[in-house]
């Protein structure tokens, strides 16, 4: 089946994409407002690492149906921290919960399916979800308009400053080198249409 993008509305295309370029990881971002502190959590799945010197990752925030600009891309100015987990399996049903829209003065992390308790001993201006396998501490370095319509879709580009990984998970090679194990992390990542899959190695 041959599929223009030119015939396709943003929906459409989202739809395709999203389905198609699988699996991908989901950064579970949690950020602050500068102005009251409260914070956020919100799952994206257009998300990398670029870079590694500096280490940098990259996810793509898009604006809510009626041009509402999303807390995520509010908060994420540059100089602003960041924390980007890799949710786990088990944390399913809380990052499916923290993709519902919200009231500005609410946060995700009162929703009881966000199961997860925040760990802010790690030494970052922003706490953890304790139980996500990973989590790194970032800086918002650079901010990347992506459409010819000012803010519809924003690239955040963040420095990673602190990598914070399961204990559980970490070993080393007979090299000696750092060897992070993904069946102990069991990522999980999205296949499109609001399924997900869980990341084992062959």
């Amino acid at each position: 089946m041959l599929i223009p993008f030119s015939s396709l509305n943003e929906v459409a295309a989202y739809h395709l994409l999203t389905q198609t370029v699988v699996p991908r990881p989901i950064a579970w971002v949690l950020s602050a407002d500068a102005g009251t502190g409260r914070l956020n959590l919100a799952p994206f799945s257009f998300f990398t690492a670029i870079a590694s010197d500096p280490a940098l990752l990259a996810f793509s925030v898009g604006n809510r149906l009626g041009g509402r600009v999303k807390d995520t891309d509010a908060n994420a100015m540059i100089g602003a921290p960041l924390v980007v987990h890799i949710p786990g399996r088990r944390q399913h049903a809380g990052v499916q919960a923290s993709a519902a829209p919200l009231p500005n003065d609410e946060s995700e992390l009162d929703d009881p399916s966000v199961d997860d308790a925040l760990d802010a001993s790690w030494e970052f201006p922003l706490p953890r979800l304790a139980e996500s396998p990973v989590a790194f501490g970032c800086t918002v370095t650079r901010r990347v308009e992506l459409t010819d319509e000012p803010g519809a879709q924003i690239l955040v580009i963040a420095r990673a400053e602190l990598a914070w990984v399961s204990d559980e998970a970490v070993g080393q090679d007979r090299k000696g080198r750092l060897r992070i194990d993904p069946q102990t992390v069991d990522p999980l990542s999205r296949l499109g249409a609001g399924r997900f899959g869980a990341t084992m190695p062959l």
